[in-house]
This record gives C-alpha cells, structure tokens and sequence, in this order.
C-alpha cells in the first residue's frame, strides 16, 4: 500500500498535478495511449481530468485513492511528486495531521523517527506523554522509552514538574518537539 515503485516519477507527473502550496492533487487529462479504445479515454477524461484525486478517505485517517487499480497514500504522492523519487521510508505528517500534506509538513523518517513525533494518547489521564499519577506514593511519576528501554525520571509533587522533566528528557532523546501535542 505504501511506495508504488512500478508507478515512475515520470509517469505520476504526467497524470496528477499538485498545489504545492496546499499538496492538493488533481487528475490531469491522460493521454489516448493508457486506454484500450479512445471511448474509454474519452469516458476517463470526461469523469476525471481536473478533478480532485486521492480524496478517499481510509479507515485509519489517510486520504487515498488508486493509481493503475493499486491503492496509494495521498501523502506518498505529494512527496513523490515534490522530491521527484518515492520513499522507501515512513512518511510523517510533522503537525500530526494526517489530513495536512502540505509538503512542508511532510517529512520523509525511519519508523522510530516517525514514532517520536506521536500525539498525546486518547487514555492518557494526567494530560502529558510519559506521566502518570501514582496512588500509592501520592506523586507523579515521569518517565521515557528510549530504544525500547523505560526510564524513570523521577517523582514529583504535580504533574507540571513531571511534565517539565518529560520535556526535557524528550529532548535529551531525540523526540520531535511536537511529540505529546494534544490530537488534531
């Protein structure tokens, strides 16, 4: 679902165009030579050319459509389309809107890059990422995971102080600074 490497760059510029302003896709006219008979380039290009393209939305929050029957990410294409070469990688919506490919809020990440630019979780009960209220010593307790090892950061009297030493251990760690924002 992700890459469509048998889709070349070459080919993609020649069926969708882009705002680069807003990553905004639209079905340009295709050519005769991509259809069977010229009734079914004109049945295409009559439905579809100057349209808007990979507007569905996915289960998951995505937008997305098909190209030549296979399904691909709207964001992929933005940033095919912008860097002139897929990605092999994780593509992260840096405001964490996925609805947002705006190419300068695309960023091309490996998985852990990618997951340390993560919102704050919907069960989350203190309000910050990686701080939790602990009942039984009557504190707040402030903590990482770095490379999949938990580190405790202490235990504070509030949940502010807690969260001041999320912040900084955030960037002793190499998180995003947009990690633990509040869910778009």
């Amino acid at each position: 679902m992700g890459q469509s490497p048998e889709v070349t760059i070459e080919m993609l510029r020649k069926l969708v165009a882009i705002d680069m302003e807003t990553g905004a896709l639209t079905w340009k006219p295709r050519p005769v030579e991509l259809f069977a008979n010229e009734r079914a380039w004109k049945s295409w290009n009559s439905r579809f050319a100057g349209r808007q393209a990979f507007n569905t939305l996915s289960g998951n929050g995505y937008m997305h459509g098909a190209l030549f029957n296979k399904k691909i990410y709207a964001h992929r294409i933005v940033f095919a389309l912008v860097n002139g070469r897929w990605s092999e990688q994780s593509i992260d919506h840096i405001d964490g809107n996925r609805l947002n490919n705006r190419p300068l809020n695309l960023r091309d990440v490996d998985h852990r890059s990618n997951c340390l630019n993560q919102p704050i979780r919907k069960a989350n009960t203190s309000g910050f990422t990686g701080v939790r209220y602990d009942r039984t010593r009557g504190a707040y307790e402030s903590y990482i995971t770095s490379h999949g090892k938990k580190i405790a950061l202490g235990r504070f009297a509030t949940s502010a102080e807690a969260a001041i030493a999320r912040a900084q251990a955030n960037k002793t760690h190499g998180y995003h600074a947009n990690h633990g924002r509040k869910q778009p």
